[in-house]
């Protein structure tokens, strides 16, 4: 009876092990990840439609037999925006946001997805080799760079 402290720490410290490996263990790697960078946090019903749209785009990349899409929302003041926008910024979250935005981005050979309007980034995208894109719009039309359908899962 007089080792009941050092009994009851070692019971914690295995319980806190086995919460940590199972934590660990069952969290699911999503096979591809999509980054939103705006003025505003994508809302949650947006993400949600986003990453259902993109899931016939998507493979089974970790070999786990699930495609699962995980979209990422960093909230960053773009300069050159008006300055009442810019003034209301807190200059906290933008550091927050553009450093979690670069960690995101280290060269780990990830696939990006860049949200960008039709036209400037159909531009883009067809002014670059081997670069192709999808656009989805809220009504489920779809645009696709011309080379696209390569890509396609179907």
């Amino acid at each position: 009876h007089y080792h009941w402290i050092a009994l009851a720490a070692a019971v914690a410290v295995i319980l806190v092990a086995a919460w940590v490996v199972h934590d660990v263990l069952s969290q699911t790697e999503p096979d591809l990840r999509v980054g939103y960078v705006g003025t505003h946090a994508l809302p949650a019903e947006t993400a949600e439609a986003l990453q259902q749209a993109l899931l016939p785009y998507a493979a089974d990349r970790n070999g786990d037999g699930e495609v699962v899409v995980q979209v990422n929302s960093y909230t960053v003041t773009f300069t050159g925006q008006s300055s009442a926008e810019t003034a209301v910024a807190d200059p906290y979250a933008q550091m927050a946001g553009i450093t979690q935005l670069s960690a995101e981005l280290g060269p780990d050979g990830s696939t990006w997805l860049f949200l960008l309007p039709v036209e400037e980034g159909l531009e883009l995208v067809e002014s670059l080799d081997g670069v192709e894109a999808v656009w989805t719009a809220l009504d489920g039309s779809q645009t696709e760079s011309s080379g696209f359908s390569q890509y396609r899962n179907d």
